[in-house]
């Protein structure tokens, strides 16, 4: 059993290593790309294309109905599993696609935007993309594939990117953004099914699938929940305020999810199929869990308190000037990040112990709640909508928290000792960096002051843990250590 568990341990590790590596490269190389389509691009050509990615997003969701989930939880699969829950993913995705397309003169009239029809017909096929690679995506995740996956996103985001900035530079504006979106999520497609080796049939089964339906239909619904108030806010902006603040808004929050996509959601990814292993056995997932909330902290709280301290500085050097009014989101969204970047994993505890049914429940009550919160907030303005989103955030937070920790013997005392002492590190590191910004650095020139507060930052960051030395850099050494020892043993 010792040798099991360390082969699964190893098999977590490398493809968590992998993961980091190849994902943060793909997140890097599209925030690079991002940059330059910014300084071609206005707020308002970003809140455009965010006004209908409010819908577009549920293309993921719908896109395979909870049955990717199913297909990497289940402990036997076999392969009419995958083809038919392939053919139902297409099926449902060529219906929305069309669907989308129809609705799209309804969604120009919703907002008052004439641009909106176009954008909307054009974007509606990527249901029907993203529905054919959810199958074989679920393929490679099942089996810790993410080097494979983290390839295929490099591969898409680059060549997606290029055409978009081409684009932007030949005044194609808004077009720009929405032919990038549909050659992104082709190249996905395209790459995920060469690589997966997806069996492929004209084959169909409804007794197979309905072994998966139970799970699936819980994870759905519980998604479809979330999706839905997780968009709330940028439908109520863009309704009711406007499209340049909209492209603020949204161009904030995706800067504020940089580290996480790249840390927290890569590693949660991993987590769900490693706690599909060892489902039987929660003491040992509540420990795994702890490890990785504490690691996830101490990569992640830097990061994000980093970029409130220096968010004017870094949005006018990287942005311009014209997205400076983004400031004030861009440091709410990361404050709330802090607690974001490890909520993240708890869904993994949910779903590889095999109780989507408990988080179902959870958020019945959580998203509800959300809703009301924003439905008053807006009425106040920008201002008002972002204390109801704090409000809702917070409460959803800690109840999540109550519920998923029963299932590991754990409760939220264990999540607050593992991360506080990363996050109260990254707050006397932003505090320093702050102080010596005032101090020394404001005659400098932008780029000069922006460099010399990183530097600062990261300085103090790492004297700080190394003084403190909390659990979670001890455990992240401890694991860098046996891999560095493993490569010289080779």
């Amino acid at each position: 059993m010792d040798g099991k568990n360390e082969n699964l341990k190893g098999k977590t590790i490398n493809a968590i290593s992998w993961s980091v590596l190849l994902q943060s490269s793909s997140q890097l190389l599209n925030f690079i790309i991002g940059i330059f389509i910014a300084r071609l691009l206005t707020p308002d050509d970003f809140g455009l294309v965010a006004m209908v990615l409010v819908f577009v997003s549920f293309s993921q969701l719908f896109a395979d109905l909870g049955f990717a989930a199913a297909l990497i939880q289940r402990e036997k699969i076999e392969n009419i599993h995958y083809i038919s829950c392939f053919w139902l993913n297409v099926f449902i995705g060529l219906i929305l696609s069309v669907t989308m397309f129809l609705a799209s003169e309804w969604i120009a009239r919703f907002y008052g935007r004439t641009e909106l029809l176009g954008i909307s017909q054009s974007l509606s096929i990527l249901f029907l993309i993203v529905s054919a690679s959810s199958v074989p995506r679920a393929k490679l995740v099942r089996n810790l594939n993410h080097k494979n996956i983290g390839i295929i996103e490099i591969v898409s985001n680059l060549s997606a990117g290029i055409s978009a900035i081409l684009l932007a530079i030949n005044g194609f504006s808004y077009w720009s953004l929405v032919f990038q979106l549909i050659l992104l999520n082709v190249m996905r497609l395209v790459l995920i099914f060469y690589i997966s080796n997806m069996p492929f049939a004209f084959l169909f089964s409804f007794s197979e699938l309905k072994k998966l339906l139970s799970f699936s239909s819980t994870v759905f619904t519980t998604k479809l929940i979330r999706e839905g108030t997780s968009q709330l806010d940028k439908l109520l902006v863009g309704k009711y305020i406007d499209s340049a603040t909209l492209g603020l808004y949204s161009k904030a929050y995706s800067l504020m999810l940089f580290p996480i996509q790249n840390i927290s959601r890569v590693i949660t990814n991993v987590m769900f199929p490693t706690f599909s292993k060892i489902q039987k056995d929660p003491d040992r997932v509540g420990s795994i869990f702890l490890k990785c909330i504490g690691c996830i902290s101490l990569l992640t709280s830097p990061i994000l308190l980093g970029i409130a301290t220096v968010a004017p500085q870094l949005i006018e050097v990287i942005f311009g000037k014209q997205w400076l009014g983004m400031t004030t989101y861009l440091q709410f969204f990361c404050v709330l990040g802090l607690i974001l970047s490890v909520a993240t994993v708890t869904g993994s505890v949910y779903l590889g112990l095999g109780r989507p049914d408990l988080q179902l429940k959870v958020n019945l009550f959580t998203q509800p709640l959300k809703i009301v919160c924003l439905g008053i907030g807006v009425t106040y303005g920008i201002e008002g909508l972002m204390v109801g989103f704090f409000v809702s955030f917070i409460i959803s937070v800690f109840v999540t928290w109550s519920v998923a920790m029963r299932l590991i013997n754990l409760h939220i005392g264990h999540i607050l000792k593992a991360i506080l002492p990363t996050i109260l590190i990254s707050f006397l590191m932003a505090f320093t960096t702050w102080v010596l910004d005032n101090l020394l650095f404001f005659n400098l020139s932008i780029v000069l002051r922006l460099f010399s507060c990183i530097v600062t930052g990261v300085i103090s960051y790492a004297l700080f843990t190394h003084l403190f030395s909390p659990a979670a850099y001890k455990e992240l050494k401890m694991i860098v250590s046996q891999k560095i020892s493993k490569r010289q043993l080779k």
